[in-house]
């Protein structure tokens, strides 16, 4: 059995993972050149993308504002990839959004196992 690890510690680790979630989606959703110009634009608002995961209402709106219907599809998509990662399974609840989604997977996770 693993060492048990403390929340500090998981929240550390679920917030890599959510960064990677997040570029990897982005990048095989609208490609290279677009997640660039997505993390510009939310630098320009004062958002850097190491900030995205303590942030993450501010990213979900963003998404939303410059996506409309889209950026739920692009949110599902990067809930879907976390999921996958943590070894969860994803179940879709209308209305959802990222900001749901990552609550419901870190709370969770902070009653299972630690990460591996």
């Amino acid at each position: 059995m693993l060492p048990q690890l403390s929340l500090f510690e998981i929240d550390s680790r679920f917030a890599t993972l959510l960064s990677e979630s997040i570029e990897e989606t982005l990048v095989n959703l609208l490609g290279e050149h677009v997640k660039q110009t997505i993390y510009e634009c939310l630098e320009r608002q004062g958002l850097r993308k190491c900030q995205i995961p303590e942030h993450l209402p501010t990213f979900d709106a963003f998404l939303k504002d410059n996506f409309g219907r889209a950026g739920a599809v692009i949110e599902r998509q990067i809930a879907r990839r976390l999921y996958t990662r943590l070894g969860l399974k994803l179940v879709q609840v209308p209305h959802y959004g990222l900001t749901d989604y990552v609550d419901t997977a870190f709370r969770q996770l902070s009653r299972l196992e630690p990460l591996a």
